[in-house]
């Protein structure tokens, strides 16, 4: 379960260094599971990433060769096609669950 902070959404001023801190361990705790080869890689960022939002690129080459896989892992193969339908889906979730128009659960 995610961890809660005096006050709620709205923690409290004081706690900034505690909250701070929790992210920064988890931050650390979560870098320090991956594989190593996603840490140390010498891959460098192609310029696109400058230029668009990673949903733009995404759309794009779901459209141009939406079969073409873009990850590949030990337990699955997305393409192209797939990532942008799952990327539509989770906006249209955030969208529609109130995560993005400021509210708290009631």
């Amino acid at each position: 379960p995610p961890k809660v902070f005096r006050g709620g959404h709205f923690y409290l001023l004081e706690q900034v260094h505690e909250v701070a801190n929790y992210v920064k361990t988890t931050l650390e705790e979560t870098l320090a599971s991956l594989p190593q080869s996603l840490l140390a890689s010498n891959a460098t960022i192609p310029s696109v990433c400058y230029e668009k939002l990673i949903t733009e690129v995404v759309e794009e080459w779901a459209q141009k060769q939406p079969n073409k896989e873009a990850l590949v892992d030990a337990y699955e193969r997305v393409t192209f096609g797939q990532m942008a339908e799952r990327a539509k889906m989770l906006g249209y979730e955030l969208a529609s669950a109130r995560y993005l128009d400021g509210r708290t659960g009631e």
